[in-house]
C-alpha cells in the first residue's frame, strides 16, 4: 500500500515540503506587497491611466491569494514533471511579480493636475483611453494628438499642452495600455475617427512616445482627408531615418546633459509645403515631464512649446 496516495489513517499527504511551501507563501506575500505599494504609491495614475495596469493588480493580488491558500490545504504529493511544472510555475510567478512592480506608473503632481480642470476656456473630458483637452471659443482644423513616455501619467503633460488648447486646438492624450508607446500604436487613428472636423494634425511624444508618435506621422503625413502636418518630440528620436520619407515640419527639444551644449529648440521642415512657428531659442527641458513625479531630482519647468 505504499504506493497509494492516502495512508492508512485516510489523511491525505502534504503536495509540498516545507521549503516549497513557504517559497510559495513567500512569493505570494511578495505578489501582494507589490500590489499593495503600487496602489499606494501611484493610486491616481492607476486609476486615471489605461485600466490594463489596473486590471493586471487585481489579478495578480488574486492569484497570490490563491497561491498562498493553497499551501495550508493538504493535497497529493506531487512527483515527476508535476514537481518541476510547479518549479517553473513559481519562477514565472516571480518575474510576473518584478514586472507588475516595473510597471508602476510615474504620478502626476502640480501644475498638471490644476490643468485638468474644466473652466471657461478650456473644457477637460476623459475616458478609459484618452484625456481631450477642448477650447470653449471657436475651434482650430487643427489637432494635436500626443504620446506620454514609458511609464508617465498622461495626465503629467496637461500643464504644457493646455495652452495650446487655450489657443483653439484640440488636444488628445493617449492613455497606453500598460503605459508603453508601442502598445498603443492604434490611439492615433481612434483619435482622428472621433474628431472628423479636425482636416489637419500635429502629433508628439515624450521618450518612447515620440518615437511611436514619428511613426504615426511618417504613416499619415499624406493622408488625403487629415494630414500629419507637423511633428513633436520630447527628449525623443525616431526609430529610424525619416529624413526622405517624412514631410511634416519637425520640432525636437531635447534635455541638458553634462558637458553638453546648452539644450535647444531645433525646428526643420521636410516637405516644400510645409512651415513651422516654431523658435529656436534655448529652452531648458527636462527628460520626464515636470509634473511626473520622479524617483531621484528636483523637478524643473518646461515651458509650453509653440507650434
Amino acid at each position: 500500500m505504499a504506493n497509494e496516495p492516502f495512508p492508512p489513517t485516510g489523511r491525505p499527504v502534504s503536495a509540498h515540503s516545507p521549503v516549497t511551501s513557504w517559497t510559495v507563501r513567500v512569493a505570494a506575500a511578495a505578489g501582494a506587497l507589490v500590489v499593495v505599494w503600487a496602489c499606494v504609491t501611484s493610486w491616481g495614475a492607476i486609476i486615471h491611466g489605461h485600466p490594463l495596469y489596473g486590471i493586471l493588480l487585481g489579478a495578480a493580488l488574486l492569484g497570490s491569494a490563491v497561491a498562498g491558500w493553497r499551501t495550508f490545504t493538504p493535497r497529493r504529493r506531487r512527483t515527476g514533471w508535476r514537481r518541476v511544472a510547479g518549479v517553473a510555475l513559481i519562477l514565472a510567478s516571480l518575474g510576473w511579480i518584478a514586472l507588475m512592480g516595473w510597471l508602476r506608473p510615474f504620478s502626476a503632481v502640480e501644475p498638471a493636475l490644476s490643468a485638468l480642470r474644466s473652466d471657461a476656456d478650456v473644457a477637460v473630458s476623459e475616458s478609459a483611453t484618452r484625456i481631450v483637452l477642448t477650447p470653449a471659443g471657436p475651434a482650430s482644423d487643427t489637432g494635436v494628438f500626443f504620446q506620454p513616455g514609458a511609464r508617465v501619467d498622461p495626465r503629467a503633460y496637461a500643464a504644457i499642452l493646455r495652452p495650446l488648447a487655450e489657443a483653439g486646438h484640440v488636444v488628445v492624450i493617449a492613455k497606453q495600455p500598460l503605459g508603453i508607446a508601442f502598445l498603443s500604436v492604434s490611439a492615433f487613428d481612434a483619435a482622428r475617427a472621433e474628431h472628423e472636423d479636425l482636416t489637419r494634425w500635429v502629433v508628439g511624444g515624450h521618450s518612447l512616445g515620440g518615437t511611436v508618435a514619428a511613426t504615426q506621422a511618417d504613416a499619415a503625413d499624406d493622408d488625403p482627408d487629415a494630414p500629419v502636418v507637423g511633428l513633436v518630440l520630447f527628449a525623443s528620436y525616431p526609430a529610424s531615418d525619416l529624413s526622405t520619407s517624412l514631410r511634416a515640419s519637425v520640432l525636437s527639444m531635447q534635455p541638458p546633459c553634462p558637458g553638453c551644449r546648452p539644450a535647444r529648440r531645433s525646428c526643420r521642415s521636410t516637405g516644400p509645403s510645409t512651415r513651422s512657428s516654431a523658435t529656436t531659442e534655448p529652452s531648458p527641458v527636462t527628460a520626464r515631464p515636470p509634473s511626473a513625479r520622479t524617483r531621484r531630482g528636483p523637478r524643473s519647468h518646461v515651458p509650453p512649446s509653440p507650434l
